[in-house]
């Protein structure tokens, strides 16, 4: 299965939404991307980069 890493930073407005909504809804909505695609999320970090999060898909782009 591939993996793939993800390294976020949020806008000031986007900022705003996390602190608003929690930053559990941010990781929710990642998961289920993650599952539309076959795959699960693995972990979601907020700190340097904002956020990161590693998912498995099994779906794999054509040509990689």
């Amino acid at each position: 299965m591939t993996k793939y890493v993800f390294l976020a930073s949020y806008t000031a407005e986007g900022a705003k939404g996390v602190q608003s909504s929690g930053g559990s809804s941010r990781v929710d909505a990642l998961g289920k991307v993650a599952e539309t695609l076959g795959g699960t999320l693995e972990s979601f970090y907020f700190g340097r980069t904002d956020a990161a999060a590693k998912r498995s898909v099994g779906y794999q782009a054509p040509g990689s």
